[in-house]
C-alpha cells in the first residue's frame, strides 16, 4: 500500500511539474498574418495596364466623335456582350455604332480617369469608368448633354470582348430665359407631353391624355390580335380601350421619364434591344400604319382601302417624334398640327416579337 503511494505521488510530481505540459505550458499567441506587399514589379505592370487601357479607351471615344471609328481596331471578331446583345459579329457592332453619325453631329466625349477602374480576369480586363457627352441633333441643332457609366472587358490582346452600359442620364443645358411653345423644339415639347402622358398611361387614369387625341383626325392604335399586326382608327380616346384593354389597368412597368436618344437597335433573335431604358428621338417621314395596311391589303387579310390609307397618311404626315419604352415594349408617336401637339400612334406590335 505504500509503495503504490509513493508512486502515486511521484507521478503526479513529474506530471505536474514536466515542461511544456498542458497543465502548466502557455500557449503561444497565433501570429497575424499582415498581407504581403506587392512587389514594386507587380504595381509597375498594374500602372503599365492601365495606363495602356485609358489610351485606348480615350482614342476610341475620339474616333467615335469624330466619326471616324474603325471597329477592328477596338473589337474582337465575335464581341461576347454589345449592350443587351450576345455573340454580335465585329461588322454588326460597327454598323450599329455608325448610325448614330446620321442624327448626331458636333459630338465630344470624355471620360474621367480619375473613375478608371480596372480588374483582371482570366480572359483579360474588365473596366469601368465614368464619362460624359455633348452632341447636336442633326435636324433641330439642339444641343443634349449626357452623363454615362460603361462597362468595358478587354481580351489579352487588348481588343473589346464586351461593351455595357451601366447607366445614363441625358439633359439640355438650362436656358438663359425661358421659350414660349413655338420657340421649344419638337423633342423639347414631347418630353414636356411624356411628362403628362406616361405617368396616365401607368397608372390607368386619364385626365389629360384625351385632349392631346386631334379632334379631326383621330389617332391609331397598332396591336396584334394574332399572328400579324393590325393598326385601328380611334375617332376618339375611349374607342383605346376597345382594342387594348389593359390600358386601364395600367402599365406598372412603364417608364414616366425619357433619354433623349436614338432609339435602340431592335431584334427577335437574341436579345430584343441594344440598349433598355425609355427613350424619345425625332423622325421623319413615318408611314408605319398605312405601310401595314399595304401589306395587309396585298395578303388579303385586311379589309383597308385607299379611303383608310390616305386618313393613316394624314395622320402619319404630322408626326415629328416618337418615344419607345422597352419596359413594355410600346412606342408613342407624337406630331404638330395648328400649333398644337397631338398623342397620333400608339404602337404595341412593331416592337414586340410575340408570334
Amino acid at each position: 500500500m505504500k509503495k503504490i503511494l509513493v508512486i502515486v505521488l511521484l507521478f503526479g510530481f513529474w506530471s505536474c511539474g514536466e515542461e511544456g505540459s498542458p497543465s502548466t505550458a502557455t500557449q503561444p499567441a497565433t501570429p497575424v498574418q499582415e498581407a504581403p506587399e506587392k512587389a514594386p514589379e507587380a504595381v509597375e505592370k498594374e500602372d503599365r495596364v492601365e495606363d495602356k487601357i485609358a489610351t485606348i479607351l480615350d482614342n476610341y471615344y475620339q474616333d467615335l466623335a469624330s466619326e471616324t471609328l474603325n471597329e477592328n481596331t477596338y473589337f474582337a471578331p465575335v464581341v461576347e456582350e454589345f449592350f443587351n446583345s450576345k455573340s454580335v459579329p465585329r461588322e454588326t457592332v460597327g454598323t450599329s455604332l455608325k448610325r448614330s453619325f446620321e442624327t448626331v453631329e458636333n459630338r465630344k466625349i470624355e471620360i474621367d480617369p480619375a473613375t478608371l477602374r480596372v480588374e483582371e480576369t482570366a480572359a483579360g480586363y474588365r473596366v469601368e469608368f465614368d464619362g460624359k457627352t455633348a452632341y447636336q441633333q442633326t435636324q433641330t441643332k439642339e444641343t443634349v448633354e449626357q452623363s454615362f457609366r460603361n462597362q468595358v472587358e478587354f481580351n489579352h490582346d487588348m481588343k473589346i470582348i464586351a461593351y455595357r452600359s451601366l447607366g445614363s442620364e441625358s439633359r439640355r443645358p438650362a436656358q438663359t430665359k425661358s421659350r414660349s411653345l413655338g420657340q421649344q423644339s419638337p423633342l423639347e415639347i414631347c418630353e414636356s407631353l411624356a411628362g403628362v402622358i406616361l405617368p396616365e398611361f401607368k397608372s390607368g387614369q386619364f385626365t389629360q391624355t384625351p385632349r392631346y387625341f386631334h379632334p379631326q383626325l383621330g389617332a391609331f392604335y397598332v396591336g396584334q390580335p394574332g399572328a400579324y399586326s393590325v393598326p385601328y382608327h380611334l375617332p376618339e380616346f375611349k374607342k383605346l380601350f376597345l382594342h387594348a384593354p389593359w390600358f386601364e389597368q395600367g402599365m406598372k412597368e412603364l417608364a414616366e421619364k425619357t433619354s433623349v436618344e436614338a432609339f435602340p437597335d431592335f431584334n427577335c433573335e437574341g436579345e430584343m434591344y441594344s440598349k433598355l431604358g425609355c427613350f424619345l428621338e425625332e423622325i421623319d417621314g413615318y408611314d408605319g400604319v398605312s405601310s401595314l395596311m399595304k401589306a395587309l391589303q396585298r395578303a388579303d387579310v385586311g379589309k383597308f382601302n385607299e379611303k383608310d390609307i390616305q386618313q393613316a397618311q394624314s395622320i402619319e404626315r404630322l408626326i415629328k417624334a416618337r418615344i419607345l419604352d422597352t419596359n413594355t415594349d410600346t412606342a408613342f408617336y407624337f406630331g404638330e398640327s395648328g400649333g398644337k401637339w397631338y398623342l397620333l400612334i400608339v404602337d404595341q406590335a412593331s416592337f414586340s416579337c410575340s408570334a
